[in-house]
């Protein structure tokens, strides 16, 4: 049976980066994903006008994983990108976290992740249809994924994400170490 593109997107995101989403605001600025790319960078590298961008919190239900998105659409959907950082989890769960990633994109796409050099301590490159990818940096046990997609030239590739990765990820590399609240990490 074969999926379709939209769904396969859905798919990964949803695997990787959580399920539902509580709505609520990180109250931390550092933990605030909007504020790793401006709405002034991101019309640059889209050539487009963006909109308000829309961010959201996850946390998890166990342990003290979060994870915060951004989401950035342009006026002429151009360029679309939503920006993930999630944070808090274990060795070991990060660990699974890449056995996971792994498998999804194989399974839900039919193509590897591949490996892009020179990113965190390792980086993935999914790409999720003919317009749509999504690049995922792993430093320590943290993870900054930028998905691209839209109609304008470039939206989806690699080269286009890494644009937006080269402005976010060294703000993302200066964050203090994350800690649980305390809620969350009895």
């Amino acid at each position: 049976m074969r999926r379709s593109r939209s769904g396969l997107g859905m798919a990964l995101l949803l695997v990787v980066a959580g399920g539902g989403w509580s709505g609520a605001q990180a109250q931390d600025g550092g933990d605030d994903p909007c504020a790793l790319l401006t709405r002034e960078e991101m019309a640059t590298v889209s050539n487009d006008q963006p909109v308000k961008p829309r961010p959201r919190v996850n946390k998890w239900p166990y342990g003290g994983m979060v994870s915060m998105t951004c989401t950035y659409n342009t006026r002429y959907d151009k360029l679309g990108a939503s920006v993930n950082v999630e944070r808090g989890r274990t060795p070991d769960e990060m660990k699974q976290y890449l056995k996971t990633l792994m498998g999804t994109a194989k399974q839900t796409s039919g193509n590897a992740m591949k490996p892009v050099p020179g990113l965190g301590d390792q980086a993935h490159w999914g790409q999720i249809g003919p317009t749509s990818g999504m690049l995922h940096v792993i430093k320590g046990t943290d993870v900054l994924s930028i998905r691209t997609y839209g109609k304008g030239p470039g939206a989806g590739t690699l080269d286009k994400t890494k644009e937006l990765m080269a402005i976010v990820y060294p703000r993302f590399a200066k964050l203090p170490p994350y800690v649980a609240p305390a809620e969350a990490a009895e």
